[in-house]
């Protein structure tokens, strides 16, 4: 069995994957913002610190730090990561409000689906 800190890691390294590659998409597909307004390298870098700047709070600090039930503590880590992720790509990208929630709600949503399936899967 994995260690708690060899699962962090694989799910970290799962976590920007996945995020990095839906918020290109979003940005790039969706709300069809081209190169010359945003470099792809700087998309792929904030993607990656996005995932960064939250997922250590949500593996090992809120987890910790909320009393109560494992669904209260998860639900309070989640929705930490979707505030502050929507707050970093307001600042460094300069998208709206309504574009920043949809963006961090999509790419939360997407890694929180794919680590409950892969969970279900490894319990099977």
């Amino acid at each position: 069995m994995l260690s708690y800190v060899h699962l962090f890691l694989f799910n970290w390294a799962l976590t920007i994957g996945l995020e990095t590659i839906i918020f290109i998409i979003i940005v790039r597909a969706w709300y069809r913002v081209r190169e010359h307004e945003i470099s792809l390298m700087r998309l792929i870098l904030g993607g990656i610190f996005a995932s960064t700047i939250t997922i250590p709070w949500v593996w090992f600090v809120i987890p910790y730090v909320v009393a109560g039930p494992y669904v209260v503590a998860l639900t309070c880590a989640e929705l930490f990561a979707f505030l502050v992720e929507t707050v970093f790509y307001w600042v460094a990208f300069k998208f709206s409000w309504k574009r920043s929630l949809a963006i961090s709600f999509i790419c939360n949503l997407a890694s929180f689906v794919t680590g409950l399936a892969l969970f279900a899967v490894a319990r099977i």
